[in-house]
């Protein structure tokens, strides 16, 4: 299966998606995916940004900096833990909230702060994981 993207204006094509997907899932996906965090989840630490590099995050030392400065102002508590597809319009704007506030920082942009948020929830994401395998 081939998977195209681009609306209709510059479309790229990628094909065998189906082995791509398998090889990402052995090689480095589930390691992603299975780590839990160590911080506490309360609160954005540098640290938190290291998982970020097995699924190609490019985070350097402004985005450390930006956490180092800025981590602490993020109240993490009152982020939705619910999977995406089962929040409701409240919980999204409040998810996304915190996603503009982070891509405010230097070396932030949407996907370093999606991929940080989503580890810091650890019940939402794992919980979709879960039931997308039993299907």
């Amino acid at each position: 299966m081939n998977l195209v993207f681009g609306g209709g204006h510059h479309d790229r094509v990628v094909d065998c998606v189906e082995d791509r997907l398998i090889r990402y899932r052995k090689e480095v996906g589930l390691d992603y995916l299975d780590y839990q965090p160590v911080t506490p989840l309360d609160r954005l630490y540098p640290e938190d940004l290291a998982v970020t590099i097995l699924i190609s995050s490019r985070v350097g030392p402004a985005a450390f900096k930006s956490v180092q400065l800025n981590g602490a102002t993020l109240r993490l508590s009152d982020l939705p833990v619910v999977s995406l597809e089962a929040s409701n319009e409240a919980e999204r704007g409040i998810a996304a909230d915190f996603i503009a506030r982070m891509t405010s920082w230097p070396g932030f942009g949407a996907s370093v702060a999606t991929k940080v948020l989503h580890k810091k929830r650890p019940g939402s994401y794992r919980s979709w994981i879960t039931r997308r395998s039993a299907s």
